[in-house]
């Protein structure tokens, strides 16, 4: 758990009782927390946990909620004959349909899936979010920005960050951009944030 203190006293509310939240994190990942602040929020990273973020609304209200990201952050585009097919543009509970073993049961959940089709030559990019893996070819998904076609292409990406490869472990702002380096699977990468626009990866 977590609780807070202000002007070297113990947050209570009501009086005796501590203001607390319940975090993911062991005793032993303490240390190996990272975190950085905007305001009234404290993003944290650790590479065993997707990123969190401690929100302050109130001096008794406090909360931590896993992020949901806008956008990306993204591998290089696919470069094999490997397609994935969307069952649909828009819309929740879409499929995904790869042509050969792509996705990972349980651990991709969460991870985000970029494609792009190409219509009447303008080439545009659409994206999902990953809700349920039903084999390696096979997964469920929630559209956010809308695909232009359901047909198959090779032109895909998917996101960096998932309990498939791991999570960023260090996290700082510069230059009003919000950067996250470190992921398990890919140690060396460092990716930033849109300027002003912290859960933007795109």
């Amino acid at each position: 758990y977590c609780r807070f203190y202000k002007d070297d006293a113990r947050i209570e509310s009501p009086p005796g009782t501590p203001v607390e939240i319940v975090t993911p994190y062991t005793t032993a990942q303490l240390f190996e927390l990272q975190f950085t602040q905007s305001a009234d929020n404290l993003y944290i990273t650790h590479r065993s946990h997707a990123p969190r973020k401690i929100t302050r609304t109130s001096h008794t209200a406090w909360s931590i909620s896993t992020i949901t990201f806008k956008d990306g952050p993204y591998l290089p585009t696919n470069s094999t004959l490997v397609t994935i097919t969307p069952s649909a543009v828009t819309g929740a509970g879409i499929t995904l349909t790869a042509s050969s073993a792509t996705f990972t049961l349980v651990t991709d959940v969460g991870r985000f899936v970029r494609i792009k089709h190409t219509v009447a030559t303008v080439d545009t990019w659409g994206y999902a979010l990953i809700t349920a893996v039903a084999s390696t070819t096979s997964a469920t998904a929630t559209v956010m920005s809308d695909f232009s076609a359901i047909t198959a292409s090779t032109f895909w990406r998917l996101g960096v960050w998932s309990d498939t490869t791991g999570y960023p472990r260090s996290v700082a702002f510069y230059e009003d951009r919000l950067f996250a380096a470190g992921c398990t699977n890919y140690p060396q990468r460092l990716d930033g944030s849109k300027s002003g626009d912290y859960e933007n990866f795109a």
